[in-house]
Order: C-alpha cells, then sequence, then structure tokens
C-alpha cells in the first residue's frame, strides 16, 4: 500500500515537472514567433522604403536638371536600407534555424524519455 503511494507520488510530481518544461517551451515559442513576426513586419518596411527610394532616384535621374549630391545621397541612402534589408534577413533566417533546431532537440528528448520509460518497465518485469 505505501509502495503504490509512493509511486503516485512520484508519477504526480513527474507529471508535474513535465507540465512545467512544456509551459517554459511553449513560452519560448511563443516569444520566437513573436519576434518572427516582428523581423518580417521590419522587413516589409525596408522592402517598401527601398521601393520608394529606387523611385525617387529613377525620377531623379529624368529630371537631370537636379544636383548630383542629391542622386549621390538617394544612392547612399539606398545603401544603406540594403544593408539593414540584408542584416535583418539574416536575423530572421537565424531564428528560423534556432526554432527549428529547438523542435529536433524536443523530438530528441521525447525519443529518449520514451526510450528510458521502455527499460525501466521492462527492468520492473524482470524484478518481479
Amino acid at each position: 500500500e505505501k509502495a503504490a503511494e509512493l509511486m503516485r507520488e512520484e508519477m504526480r510530481r513527474s507529471v508535474g515537472v513535465e507540465r512545467q518544461r512544456v509551459a517554459g517551451m511553449l513560452y519560448k515559442e511563443a516569444l520566437n514567433t513573436h519576434t518572427l513576426e516582428e523581423q518580417a513586419r521590419q522587413l516589409e518596411e525596408i522592402n517598401t522604403e527601398l521601393a520608394d527610394a529606387r523611385q525617387s532616384l529613377s525620377e531623379l535621374k529624368d529630371v537631370e536638371e537636379e544636383t548630383t549630391t542629391e542622386r549621390v545621397r538617394q544612392s547612399s541612402n539606398m545603401e544603406a536600407m540594403q544593408v539593414q534589408l540584408q542584416a535583418l534577413q539574416q536575423s530572421h533566417q537565424k531564428n528560423v534555424e534556432y526554432i527549428e533546431s529547438l523542435d529536433d532537440q524536443l523530438a530528441v528528448e521525447q525519443l529518449a524519455r520514451e526510450e528510458s520509460e521502455r527499460s525501466d518497465s521492462h527492468a520492473h518485469a524482470h524484478a518481479h
């Protein structure tokens, strides 16, 4: 009777631990998803700005009497934005990779847990 009680207690505890672990993971996932959405939004904004910059650049080219300095300024603006865009895309990619590696890690942990549960119940069967 005592042993059964202890086992139930142990089960309850491990379920609690597992729940906490899953909650922590879900929280991390949510954070990552938020970051990804945020980055996607920034990428869109920068793309729009780049399109605008290209537009005004071609308009500048049409208007030949515009000063060269204005065109240079526009060009360097575009370059700066393209650099920013690249940095964001890389960071976005890193986040995606991070989440994928988290998923892999979880799958591996899950398998390992199932393995050890199997060998535990196997050991118990032999003990009797």
